[in-house]
C-alpha cells in the first residue's frame, strides 16, 4: 500500500468493563470519569499536528472516544464496522475468574495459539484479521494514499488497532500476537516507523521505534 499520511492509532477511553475486568468485544459499556478524561487528553495532545479526520468503529465506547476527540478539533468522523473490536463470543461481559471457571483448560490452549484459537461461539486473531483486509483496501488504504500530509486517525480497540498496525507494517502473526495497547497510549505510524506517546503529558514526547506490551514491556520493531 502506497501510505503517503500519518496514521494515529487511538484505543476508546477506559470503560466501566475494563475497570471491572470484564471482557467487552462486540458488547459494550459507557466511558469512566478517566475514560472521558483520556478522550479529552487524545484531542488535546493532537493540536499540534491534528489529524484532518477520524475513522472510528461504530461500537459505543469507541463512537463516544472519536466524537470528544471531533469535537475538540474540529474534524469530521467516518465509521466502519469492520474496525469493531475482536469477538470474545459466550466470555463477553465475563471476568478472567468467570471464564477459567466455565472453560478451565481455554485460556492455556489460546496462549500457545492467539492467532487460530477461536473463543468460545466467537473469533481468533485470523478472523478478525480477515475483517481488517477489506477494510484497508476500500475505506482505510484510500484515505490513507491522499497527496496530503495531513494526518489520519482511527479511533478502535486493543486487539483491532493492533491487527491493523501489524498489516500496515507487514508483521508476522506471532508478533501482532505479542502487542498492545493500553488506553492511555497514542501510536503513530508514519512509513514503517512507529512513535507511540502517552495521553496526559504537558510535553507529548513522541518515542521512536517501539511498541508496548500491556505488560510495559518494550519491543522494537522499526529503528
Amino acid at each position: 500500500m502506497d501510505r503517503k499520511r500519518p496514521l494515529y492509532l487511538i484505543r476508546h477511553g477506559q470503560t466501566e468493563w475494563n475497570l471491572k475486568g470484564r471482557l467487552q468485544g462486540g458488547k459494550d459499556s459507557p466511558l469512566t470519569a478517566l475514560g472521558l478524561q483520556q478522550a479529552q487528553a487524545a484531542a488535546a495532545s493532537l493540536r499540534t499536528k491534528p489529524p484532518s479526520m477520524i475513522l472510528a468503529s461504530t461500537l459505543g465506547r469507541a463512537t463516544k472516544t472519536a466524537e470528544i476527540i471531533a469535537n475538540a478539533l474540529d474534524i469530521p468522523i467516518e465509521q466502519d464496522d469492520r474496525l469493531g473490536e475482536l469477538r470474545f463470543g459466550a466470555a463477553e461481559g465475563l471476568s478472567l475468574a468467570e471464564i477459567d471457571r466455565r472453560w478451565p483448560d481455554f485460556r492455556a490452549l489460546r496462549e500457545r495459539d492467539k492467532w487460530s484459537v477461536r473463543w468460545p461461539d466467537g473469533e481468533c486473531y485470523a478472523d478478525a484479521d480477515a475483517r481488517i483486509v477489506p477494510c484497508i483496501k476500500d475505506a482505510l488504504g484510500p484515505l490513507l494514499g491522499r497527496k496530503t500530509k495531513d494526518p489520519l486517525a482511527v479511533v478502535g480497540h486493543e486487539t483491532m488497532n493492533m491487527i491493523l498496525m501489524g498489516r500496515l507494517l507487514d508483521l508476522e502473526p506471532p508478533m501482532v500476537t505479542r502487542l498492545g495497547q493500553p488506553n492511555h497510549v497514542v501510536y503513530r505510524i508514519e512509513g514503517q516507523l512507529v512513535d507511540h506517546a502517552h495521553l496526559g503529558d504537558d510535553d507529548l514526547e513522541w518515542i521512536p521505534g517501539m511498541l508496548q506490551k500491556r505488560s510495559e514491556e518494550i519491543i522494537h520493531i522499526a529503528a
